[in-house]
């Protein structure tokens, strides 16, 4: 005899109550994340770095000035100025207040190297504008550093106080302003520091535009 359906009811209970319990427990799990792919590192880079410039310093003497410039030498280098006998030795004077400049002039052009004996060496103090370039070079025969070109090529500044100049050649009658033998755009301009010696070296110029110079 087939029981009546509320006899079965107990069954058919357990059998829900089951399936909820299986589904709870499958929403229970927590889902496998996805794989995730890492994002590059940056690639680090280096800016390229500027080279920092320095101003240079005007030349003081302006493009129309009247005083003339040495001309570039004929043949100046090693192999050149090697055949330049030794000078003199020299004791420039200098003090805690005061230094000294000293160097060896000479003339290379198709009579070969030559001193210029009596020459003056002289020193022009540099004046600043209102920038802080240099723009001028006062040069005071009368007040100013100052020495003679021996026979030997040889000069020295004794006793010079410390500061900017830029170097005259004097002839009493003309000067002119030096520039460095290797770049004749520049100015030669040296800077003196008290109780050092400041050494010129071997400067060798073609014929210069002065008295018995050229």
């Amino acid at each position: 005899m087939k029981k009546p359906f509320f006899h079965q009811l107990p069954r058919y209970l357990l059998v829900t109550l089951s399936l909820c319990f299986v589904l709870a427990a499958c929403s229970d799990e927590e889902p496998t994340p996805e794989p995730t792919v890492a994002a590059p590192a940056p690639t680090a880079t280096t800016a390229p770095v500027a080279t920092p410039t320095t101003a240079q310093p005007e030349s003081p003497l302006a493009p129309e000035s009247p005083l003339p410039t040495p001309a570039p030498a004929s043949d100046v280098g090693a192999a050149a100025t090697a055949a330049i006998p030794a000078g003199e030795p020299v004791n420039p004077q200098t003090s805690a207040t005061a230094g000294a400049v000293t160097g060896r002039l000479f003339i290379n052009d198709d009579k070969g190297f030559r001193t210029v004996p009596g020459l003056i060496v002289g020193l022009a103090e540099l004046i600043k504008g209102d920038d802080g370039i240099e723009k001028a070079a006062g040069y005071d025969a009368a007040t100013a550093s100052a020495g003679e070109i021996r026979q030997d090529g040889t000069f020295v500044l004794d006793n010079v106080p410390p500061g900017r100049y830029g170097v005259i050649l004097d002839a009493v009658t003309t000067s002119i302003l030096a520039v460095e033998p290797e770049n004749p755009e520049n100015s030669l301009l040296i800077t003196v520091e008290a109780d050092k010696v400041t050494d010129l070296g071997t400067l060798v110029y073609g014929p210069l535009p002065l008295p018995g110079a050229n």
